[in-house]
């Protein structure tokens, strides 16, 4: 399909879709790029992920994602105090760090571009297709096709429609079995 195509139907789908889509690239990635370094920090960074797939409220989800986001835990802005975080404790920050730094870049973009998706349409109303979680979702794909990764089978996603509850769509409970 080409990405032109793709795009098009991605903007039918749900953004809770667009982020299960966004892990199985994540996972897609680390399959085929044989990465087995770090597995329990990328398991636990891709649990905080999935949470978002069946939640109905975002605010203390949001608080603690972001202290998961590649860019908030290698920021090296003398202001960021992993002490002062209140989800993770510093030593499992002082994991995750280690882990970010030692995976392939583009890994960690997509993992940032996974939870970008998540969280930039959280306090605006969703407008249109939600281009601010289409664009970085379309970002991983670029990203997937430069290293030659095979992207998702779309027509797994297309259950979970734009049209459902604003944009949002409905829980992905399944997401396990998506991902086989």
């Amino acid at each position: 399909m080409e990405v032109n195509d793709l795009e098009t139907e991605l903007k039918k789908i749900s953004i809770r879709g667009r982020v299960a889509y966004g892990l199985k690239c994540i996972y897609n990635y680390i399959e085929e790029d044989n990465v087995t370094l770090f597995k329990p920090e990328i398991e636990n960074i891709l649990a905080q992920i999935k949470e978002f797939l069946v939640l109905d409220k975002f605010n203390v989800w949001e608080k603690k994602i972001r202290e998961y986001t590649p860019s908030s835990i290698l920021d090296t802005h003398p202001d960021n105090d992993f002490r002062d975080y209140e989800y993770v404790n510093v030593e499992e920050l002082r994991r995750i760090e280690n882990a970010y730094r030692n995976l392939p870049n583009s890994l960690i973009s997509i993992i940032e571009n996974t939870i970008a998706i998540e969280t930039n349409n959280l306090y605006g109303g969703v407008i249109g297709y939600s281009s601010v979680t289409l664009d970085p979702l379309m970002e991983i794909i670029s990203i997937m096709l430069e290293k030659n990764i095979k992207l998702p089978n779309i027509n797994l996603f297309k259950q979970y429609s734009f049209l459902q509850d604003n944009g949002w769509g409905e829980k992905i409970e399944n997401f396990n079995e998506i991902i086989r």
